[in-house]
């Protein structure tokens, strides 16, 4: 048993999704500015809107789209 089966999903996600901000912006999310509530970061990357808003709601606000 990995520990893994009682992993919520949301957990997951919130994972995945701080993984890609470190990468693309090499910087920890946690030090990255807010903007209500919101991890500020779509001006310190160099990726398509799609792929912010996919980041944004499915990883970073994983209630909005787990509930």
């Amino acid at each position: 048993m990995t520990g893994f089966e009682r992993t919520p999903p949301c957990a997951i996600a919130i994972s995945i999704g701080t993984t890609l901000l470190f990468l693309l912006t090499k910087q920890i999310p946690a030090d990255l500015p807010r903007r209500k509530l919101k991890i500020d970061f779509r001006d310190r990357v160099n990726i398509s809107t799609e792929f912010s808003d996919w980041i944004e709601i499915f990883c970073l606000v994983p209630h909005r789209a787990y509930a």
